[in-house]
């Protein structure tokens, strides 16, 4: 290891001042506004292409749901099926309530007005 390092790091510095100069101060500036703004686009995207990609599978998710719950009802009613009123009360409430629940809450988080994305 030389024995000068300290002379030529003293003397580097020595060249340099604290601070950059406005015109390199805002060169920086402007290079991390850029960067800034090219991730924020970025992120912009894929939250659409996320929103369409994940909006279009819960409402499948949803509409298949509650397209079974009808079917079961209507072969309950034509007595294709047997199911007691204990099942069909909680069928009716506590899942289709949840799977709608499930529904609102992922697309309220999908389509969020107070964020800016």
């Amino acid at each position: 290891m030389p024995d000068n390092i300290t002379e030529n790091l003293r003397d580097d510095l020595a060249g340099t001042s604290a601070t950059p100069d406005p015109e390199t101060r805002a060169s920086e500036e402007d290079t991390y506004k850029n960067r800034f703004d090219d991730i924020t686009l970025l992120n912009f995207t894929q939250n659409v292409s996320a929103r369409k990609r994940y909006s279009h599978r819960i409402f499948l998710i949803t509409t298949g749901w509650l397209i079974s719950v009808i079917t079961i009802l209507v072969a309950v009613g034509l007595a294709k099926l047997k199911l007691s009123d204990s099942v069909l009360i909680a069928l009716l409430g506590t899942t289709t309530i949840n799977v709608l629940g499930f529904f609102v809450i992922v697309i309220q988080y999908l389509f969020n007005k107070d964020k800016s994305t």
